[in-house]
């Protein structure tokens, strides 16, 4: 083992108490760089044992430097960044593993005091590593973090937590502070939640319909909008330069509604148990608890959710009926005509609602070009792709059904511009999408000969071009045959990706002529190459968080591949309410949360070639984080299914002036929200 020492700089400052190293941190956030670092030629892990005196989510980025770069400048980022953080106020001891440096991964699994971790930037061996910088990123208020220890170690270390106290109450919220609406009494919350299901079941004996003020046909589209006659399932339709979705019965339709309907936002609790203040009876909520395998290579973990722990608390054996028609209900009073992404099969059956699926296990091969990028000019990848499709079968005839993800923000995706066709040279390995390259380069040129003046390279036999590796290839400065070679590169990385999403798609549509692509839900536009193959989809989706999608991004996209859009996901939280973290975009209070809701929806809705908004997601994240150890406060409603009043009034009036915005009848928001630093990854 490797003690490190710290050297915190400006606004960071520190002083040296018996427990170890204590930073007081501004808002500004600040460096802490490490001092006299070694070789780390056979090191394996960073470990970080800290402790963040703050009541939220401290945000930490590891930033590794190649040698010979300027580590010096506060501005550079490095090569490559760790974004972590750990739970507050509790002693958590954090390895970062320096294989993570290959850049084969983006998300990490979590230990029992970290959190989400996340992993950018271009490769590079822990050998070339020559600085690295702890950068604690702005936060919305002083905090502090107590450095027990910061060290270079061969073997994983134990984390187990240290010394843990409960931080999270009975019901499953944050117990270290209050906010208007918190729950402190199971009676009250009992009283609230069946006097709800009263009038849910109220609603339903008349066919639990949409309020009257939103103007919706029974599918939640504008009944005074009939655009078509109707095909019996949703479709994509265009109005003059406006584009739509149009509903079974042809009219108009705007999809909103939130993602993770559904009892489904479990906590860890393997390795955590000290952390809760108490857990219910296995054997009497043992709907509540379930056991997952390792995410992201991480341990099996058992889970508890607190969601079903306080349904079962109220209603007993009928929990999930009784959540079913809650929701359902509230859901249609909010306005919302979709239950969006990633939610639960049971309840979707269980309502009369507009809904969309992620498909499951997006085909792949053995054997990885980048991340998660298949060969997808292997027999594998065509024979995966007709049994992924298999599974749209039961989902063929159903009218409610808006249409399908076909996966959800691919990690190939968060390098920007990579060069899918560059990284096939990277490993010793004969890829089918390899060999493919070499019929594309003699088709080009002629022969071997050709292609090898023109790359610069003696390319040589098909054997030999399989053989070669990166270090083998033309390098920027390599004159004349470099330019060539790239382009050739740029051009099949494109192919590769046309093939990457045709393949599997037309085994869809051959399955299920009915319902709508949607597409890849790509995270962000890191690169052209994600407009490939698009002819063979209906909608390109996309994850947007931003205070509102850039109206150039949304343009281009129908510009290059000339399909309307989709926005799978985005979001608000705040700091005055109940979880660790305030999201991936974070407004200034709870008001201003509703303030961002209307703001990001009418401004959406007002672009032409927007379908809609689906909102991530309908309840908080777990207060000590689901799985990957992302804990977020950006519900509808809170873990004792109590509607944040001013989201509840946001979506209502957003809702009611949704398709007079969307016909150009009335204009959007105009007033973006106040906002605050993330602390999210």
């Amino acid at each position: 083992m490797f003690n490190l020492k710290l050297m915190p700089r400006k606004p960071i400052s520190s002083a040296d108490i018996a427990a170890g190293m204590e930073l007081s941190i501004t808002p500004a956030g600040g460096y802490i760089d490490i001092a006299e670092l070694p070789d780390l030629s056979g090191v394996r892990y960073l470990v970080l044992d800290i402790t963040t005196l703050a009541d939220m989510h401290l945000p930490i980025e590891i930033h590794f430097f190649k040698k010979g770069a300027d580590a010096t400048d506060d501005t550079s980022i490095g090569n490559m960044r760790m974004t972590t953080s750990s739970i507050p106020g509790v002693r958590a001891v954090m390895p970062y593993d320096l294989e993570w440096l290959d850049n084969r991964q983006v998300f990490k699994a979590r230990t029992p005091g970290r959190m989400k971790t996340f992993v950018s930037g271009t490769a590079l061996a822990a050998s070339e590593v020559g600085a690295i910088r702890l950068r604690v990123r702005e936060f919305y208020t002083d905090a502090k973090i107590i450095v027990h220890n910061a060290y270079l170690t061969d073997t994983m270390p134990d984390t187990a937590l240290i010394d843990p106290a409960p931080a999270v109450d009975e019901f499953g919220q944050v117990a270290s502070r209050g906010w208007p609406g918190k729950t402190t009494d199971a009676k009250e919350m009992s009283d609230r939640l069946t006097a709800l299901h009263k009038k849910a079941l109220e609603s339903k004996s008349l066919g639990m319909p949409f309020p009257e003020r939103y103007g919706y046909s029974k599918w939640g589209g504008d009944k005074n909008n009939k655009l078509t006659q109707g095909t019996g399932y949703f479709a994509v339709q265009k109005d003059g330069d406006v584009w739509y979705l149009v509903d079974p019965d042809g009219y108009a339709f705007f999809s909103v509604g939130p993602d993770c309907v559904g009892t489904n936002t479990a906590s860890v609790l393997t390795g955590i148990e000290a952390l809760y203040a108490s857990l219910p009876d296995k054997k009497q909520y043992a709907d509540a608890f379930s056991e997952s395998p390792g995410h992201f290579g991480g341990d099996r973990m058992v889970s508890i959710d607190y969601y079903r722990v306080n349904m079962i608390r109220v209603f007993g054996d009928g929990w999930l009926d009784a959540y079913s028609a809650i929701t359902e209900y509230l859901l249609k009073e909010m306005g919302f005509n979709t239950i969006a992404n990633w939610s639960d099969p049971e309840i979707i059956a269980r309502t009369e609602m507009a809904y969309v699926i992620p498909l499951r296990d997006f085909p792949t091969t053995k054997r990885l070009i980048f991340r998660d990028f298949p060969d997808v000019f292997s027999d594998e990848y065509a024979a995966n792709s007709d049994a992924f499709a298999e599974q749209l079968k039961s989902f063929a005839g159903d009218p409610r059904l808006i249409g399908y993800f076909m996966r959800n923000e691919p990690q190939w995706g968060f390098s920007e511009d990579i060069s899918l066709a560059r990284e096939m040279f990277r490993y010793d390995v004969p890829f089918d999408s390899k060999r493919a390259l070499w019929a594309f380069l003699i088709e080009k040129y002629g022969d071997s000969g050709a292609a090898s003046k023109a790359w610069g390279i003696d390319i040589g036999s098909e054997e030999r071009f399989l053989g070669l590796t990166l270090s083998d290839l033309p390098t920027a400065d390599a004159g004349a045959g470099a330019g060539a070679g790239a382009e050739d590169l740029k051009t099949f990385s494109q192919m590769m990706v046309e093939r990457y999403v045709a393949t599997p798609a037309k085994a869809l549509r051959a399955v299920d002529p009915n319902h709508l692509n949607l597409g890849m839900r790509y995270a962000f536009l890191s690169t052209d190459t994600m407009f490939m193959g698009m002819e063979h989809v209906d909608v390109f989706s996309i994850n947007c968080y931003r205070n509102k999608p850039r109206e150039s991004d949304v343009k281009n996209i129908l510009e290059r591949c000339g399909k309307p859009c989709l926005i799978g996901e985005y979001h608000h939280g705040s700091c005055d309410r109940g979880c660790f973290g305030n999201a991936l975009r974070s407004a200034e209070s709870a008001a201003e949360r509703g303030v961002a809701y209307q703001y990001y929806t009418e401004q959406s809705a007002a672009m032409p070639s927007m379908l809609g908004t689906h909102y991530f997601c309908i309840g908080d994240e777990a207060a000590l984080g689901r799985y990957d150890g992302e804990s977020e406060i950006i519900g509808f409603v809170d873990v004792c299914h109590r509607p944040y009043e001013e989201m509840f009034e946001a979506a209502v009036k957003t809702h009611e002036r949704i398709y007079s915005v969307k016909a150009r009848r009335n204009q959007p928001l105009d007033t973006p929200p106040k906002e605050l630093p993330s602390n999210c990854y």
